[in-house]
């Protein structure tokens, strides 16, 4: 009976390529592990400084849209005030039309593309309310428990919303732009798009 005798090859072409490359690798690693440590570490360091720094900007960012929520909001109550007056006639011809103007004006100057001018509009918004209301208060015309009263003092509360997050955008805007334009430094934030943010300031 005859038997088929199998040979089994020796050597395998490919599996000897793939360990020579292995050993290449290996090769490569051992030979330049200092400076493949140091490339490493160099962009964990990169990666944490843009996340740390990324979520510094947003929360300025944050400050920023909260403190327009809260503008959008006050532009909005303007109406209101004006139609509640009529109704329970307690404002004149010229607060009404005062508000109303002051609140167009507003409407035509961008926050973002104009932020001075705009928040000097605000200021006369502030201003104009303060003093209706005042007005209204000491000839004791605002009733308790009315609608009224209720947006008499949530516009208050705005204000005083508005007042905190301009002092808290403004101290951390502060900080942020003394690193991003720090001359040593600033070529560094520039890299990583990290730009000043401009703060609230009133024109003298």
């Amino acid at each position: 009976m005859d038997r088929k005798v199998v040979r089994v090859p020796t050597e395998n072409p490919v599996w000897t390529q793939f360990l020579d490359f292995l050993n290449m690798i290996w090769g490569f690693l051992v030979t330049y592990q200092v400076w493949i440590f140091i490339i490493a570490l160099c962009l964990a360091l990169g990666i944490w400084f843009f996340k740390h720094h990324k979520k510094q900007s947003s929360e300025i960012r944050k400050l920023w849209i909260f403190t327009l929520f809260f503008l959008t909001k006050r532009q909005m109550m303007i109406p209101l005030v004006v139609t509640l007056g009529r109704r329970d006639n307690i404002i004149d011809e010229a607060t009404e039309k005062a508000l109303l103007e002051i609140r167009d004006r507003c409407r035509d100057v961008s926050l973002k593309k104009d932020p001075v001018n705009r928040l000097a509009l605000e200021r006369e918004v502030s201003k104009a309310l303060f003093y209706y209301f005042s007005s209204l208060e000491s000839q004791h015309k605002i009733k308790k428990g009315t609608k009224f009263e209720k947006i008499m003092k949530d516009l208050e509360f705005i204000d005083a919303k508005l007042v905190q997050l301009q002092s808290v955008y403004n101290r951390e805007s502060e900080k942020w732009n003394k690193k991003v334009t720090w001359k040593l430094t600033g070529w560094f934030y520039a890299l990583f798009q990290f730009h000043p943010f401009e703060k609230f300031e009133m024109p003298k």
